[in-house]
C-alpha cells in the first residue's frame, strides 16, 4: 500500500510538471518556414540528406517533436537542447548569416563533427537514424570543409 501512495506521488508531481511550460517552450512553437536547408550552399543530395538526418532537427525550424518531448522534466532538455542549437546554428536561416559567416561556422562544424561532439551522444541513443557510420562522418567533414573553403571570403 505504501509502495501504491508513493507511486501516484510520483505520477502526480510529473503530471503536474508536464503542465508547467518551462524556459524553452518556445523553441517548440517554431513555425517551418518550408524553406530548404542550407539554402545556398552547394552540397550534393547525399551530403543534405546526411545534414538533414543527423543535425536537422537541433539545427533548423524543423523540428520533428517526438511524444516524449512534451513531457517535464525530459521536455525542458530536449527543448533547451534545440534552443540552443538553432541559436548557435539554424541551418533553415542560413542566409541571413553571410558569406563570412557561413565559411566560419561550416569549419565549426566540421570541427564538431571530427571531435565526435556532434551530433551529440545522448541525441544519438534515443534517435539512432542520427548516429553516423565512419564513412559518413568523413564525407560530411569533408563536405563541410569544403563549401566553407567555397563560401569564405578568403578562400580559407
Amino acid at each position: 500500500m505504501k509502495l501504491f501512495v508513493i507511486a501516484a506521488g510520483v505520477v502526480a508531481v510529473i503530471a503536474g510538471a508536464s503542465v508547467v511550460p518551462g524556459p524553452y517552450s518556445a523553441a517548440m512553437h517554431v513555425t517551418p518556414g518550408g524553406v530548404a536547408l542550407l539554402q545556398s550552399a552547394e552540397f550534393d543530395p547525399a551530403a543534405r540528406a546526411t545534414i538533414q538526418r543527423a543535425c536537422g532537427n537541433c539545427h533548423s525550424n524543423d523540428t520533428e517533436w517526438p511524444l516524449y518531448s512534451r513531457l517535464a522534466p525530459v521536455s525542458w532538455l530536449i527543448r533547451k537542447d534545440v534552443s540552443e542549437g538553432r541559436l548557435f546554428l539554424n541551418f533553415s536561416q542560413w542566409a541571413a548569416y553571410g558569406a563570412e559567416g557561413q565559411g566560419q561556422l561550416l569549419a565549426l562544424a566540421a570541427g564538431q563533427v571530427k571531435e565526435g561532439k556532434m551530433p551529440p551522444q545522448r541525441y544519438v541513443l534515443l534517435h539512432p537514424e542520427a548516429r553516423l557510420s565512419q564513412g559518413e562522418k568523413s564525407r560530411l567533414i569533408a563536405d563541410l570543409e569544403r563549401e566553407s573553403a567555397r563560401v569564405s571570403p578568403s578562400g580559407k
